[in-house]
């Protein structure tokens, strides 16, 4: 494995171009991948969301405020009763 390595070493100092250009090309394609990352702040986007949920959260967009956390409660069970909606 030391030998591997050594004639390894011995031929990138033979050979420094192809090294150099070797670091620029791969400095190249991490600088064009870097520019292609796109970062978003709505954290609704990464939701699975319904037609509901996104009305609901287009209508939040819009009300203009920051630092808001909307709750949103569904009752859909058969064992809920009016009451119980009434009281959220």
């Amino acid at each position: 494995m030391n030998k591997l390595f050594i004639r390894l070493y011995k031929w990138l100092v033979k050979h420094p171009l192809p090294v150099y250009l070797s670091l620029l090309l791969l400095t190249l394609v991490f600088c064009i991948g870097i520019s292609q990352l796109r970062f978003t702040e709505n954290i609704n986007d990464f939701l699975p969301q319904s037609e509901e949920e996104k009305l609901e959260n287009e209508a939040y967009q819009h009300i203009g405020t920051t630092n808001t956390l909307l709750v949103t409660l569904h009752l859909d069970s058969p064992t809920c009763t009016d009451e119980m909606r009434d009281s959220l």
